[in-house]
């Protein structure tokens, strides 16, 4: 069984982290081992897991829900009455959901598999088992103070025969504000589940939270040390956190108590291979480094490790683990700003990446998002006649054209285009981004909004070659009028949003970046205004 812990702590809103203990009033947990698969490969260890922490848990003050080899129905009802206990024990009571058993991932979303899961394909997956999100919307529901969620799942994928689109493992999360999040081993390894009752990471885990005094970061720097030795270094924990105050599973100073005992015996034999380093002839320096860099588990620390033994044993896996973090790096990034071209790049740079399949499903969402049918351009081609629309094409070069392309963005295809002074434009609508969906002619497609302005053919007072309007301005905004050419001179009055046959006399270039300011009249407002917010009622240009 390969393994992953996923532990948050969860601060809402109306808990005030500080520097100290949290003040808690009560503390509840539900506990969950699924051993007995009976459409999968069954896994030994679950049971035990779920066995030794509930023991531990109630030993630290926890009231414990604790239930084995569940279906889909007995897990959605256990969920419910943890849920409803938190709710009952108010702000301050921490909760604790502790779960071990399979695990897998489709779409970027987590999914706790019940004993009676039958899977043969994605969609099963989704049917079939518990989102991880019902059991962390139904915490924070539960409006309590402070959550804990710690997941024992399996990393592979339990269904290879049958599901080999599911991806590799489970989505990491990354920890937000307030809260820590540790997993069995680095990102891209595996976990040894051990030939004893325990796995090496939970009889770490178990043992160090009832060591007094320890700041829930220090349990998981003791557990990472522990499970890296007694794994000869084959198994590295990992943790992010977000965390502003302190907690403790044991404070300072608590009624010393017998502690619970637990064996575990990792996958590993304790022999030296042929030509293999043995431990007492490794560099004391070198050694101290790695171990250090392992304690800190920080990107820092890895790279200057790599920079001063590059050589080490051990140096391929933390280039390894470096790698890993620069890919999660990346896709934080790309998914928050969620453009095709972000996703493309992030593909191409970790194709075998831990979100390529997320990566893959968000591009051919935006991909298909927003584009006209090829049936509707053609069928739009067949009425080809007089521009009849009331927008014209500004701002682009004589030697130039504006496309109109199949979707709102230049990854799209050009389908048409509308000459540098087309009139009669049509706008249909536009997207948030300023693109419009635009008519003109025989074209119809996506073009930028931003050559594009609104044409009066009939202004009041004159022909409109005489004539500017303000543009770029939404109500309630104003274009100010100013006593001097420079935004550093008093307002002397204001154009609306929508004026109109506003008269230009004289324009000149002010300061490094040649700003175009012009004096202006309109009605009884005579003064300088900048002239990037004008554009000439009949040929759209600006002043």
């Amino acid at each position: 069984m390969v393994r992953f812990i996923f532990i948050s702590l969860v601060a809402l809103g109306f808990l005030n982290f500080t520097n100290s203990a949290l003040a808690e009033t009560g503390r509840v947990a539900l506990v969950i081992g699924n051993s007995a698969y009976q459409h999968t490969s069954p896994l030994d260890n679950p049971k035990n897991d779920a066995l030794v922490m509930t023991k531990v848990l109630k030993e630290l003050g926890f009231d414990v829900i604790s239930s084995l080899d569940l279906s889909q129905n007995d897990m959605k009802r256990a969920i419910k009455t943890f849920a409803q206990k938190l709710e009952a024990g108010g702000r301050g009571t921490v909760g604790l959901f502790y779960y071990a058993g399979h695990g897998v991932q489709v779409g970027g979303r987590n999914y706790l598999i019940p004993v009676s899961a039958k899977i043969s394909s994605a969609v099963d997956v989704e049917i079939e088992s518990i989102d991880l999100e019902v059991v962390t919307n139904a915490m924070n529901v539960a409006g309590n103070g402070f959550n804990v969620v710690v997941l024992d799942a399996c990393r592979d994928n339990p269904f290879k025969s049958s599901t080999r689109s599911l991806s590799r493992g489970l989505a990491r999360i990354n920890a937000p504000k307030g809260s820590l999040i540790a997993y069995a081993t680095s990102p891209g390894d595996v976990a040894a589940d051990g030939e004893g009752e325990n796995s090496p990471y939970t009889a770490a885990l178990v043992k160090t939270m009832q060591e007094p005094g320890l700041t829930i970061e220090r349990v998981f720097k003791r557990v990472r040390l522990q499970v890296h030795e007694e794994t000869k270094e084959t198994q590295t924990p990992w943790e992010s956190s977000s965390l502003t105050g302190d907690f403790y599973f044991l404070p300072e100073g608590s009624e010393t108590r017998p502690k619970v005992e637990v064996e575990a015996k990792p996958k590993i034999e304790d022999v030296v291979e042929p030509g293999e380093v043995k431990p007492e002839e490794r560099a004391p320096d070198a050694q101290l480094a790695y171990l250090k860099a392992v304690e800190d588990n920080t990107l820092d620390g890895y790279k200057s490790f790599l920079r001063t033994f590059p050589k080490h044993e051990n140096a391929a896996r933390v280039r390894q683990i470096i790698r890993s973090i620069a890919d999660d790096k990346m896709w934080q990034r790309i998914k928050k700003q969620n453009k095709a071209s972000g996703y493309r790049r992030y593909l191409a740079a970790f194709p075998d990446g831990d979100y390529k399949g997320e990566a893959k499903a968000r591009l051919k969402s935006l991909q298909t998002a927003y584009v006209v049918p090829p049936k509707e351009i053609k069928k739009t081609r067949q009425y080809c006649g007089h521009p009849h629309g009331k927008w014209r094409v500004i701002d682009i070069r004589s030697d130039d054209v504006l496309n109109v392309r199949q979707g709102p963005s230049t990854r799209y295809p050009i389908v048409g285009a509308i000459p540098p002074h087309g009139t009669g434009v049509r706008r249909v609508e536009c997207t948030s981004r300023n693109w419009c969906l635009v008519k003109y002619r025989c074209v119809s497609g996506w073009a930028s909004g931003k050559y594009l302005t609104y044409n009066d053919r009939k202004p009041v007072g004159g022909s409109a070659s005489k004539y500017y309007r303000v543009i770029d301005h939404t109500y309630p905004d104003k274009l100010n009028v100013r006593r001097g050419p420079s935004t550093k001179y008093a307002i002397v009055g204001r154009i609306p949003h929508n004026g109109k046959n506003v008269t230009v006399r004289q324009c000149k270039s002010i300061g490094s970046r040649k700003s175009r300011w012009c004096i202006v009249n309109w009605k009884n407002v005579s003064g300088w205004a900048s002239g990037r917010y004008l554009a000439n009622m009949s040929t759209g240009r600006r002043p």
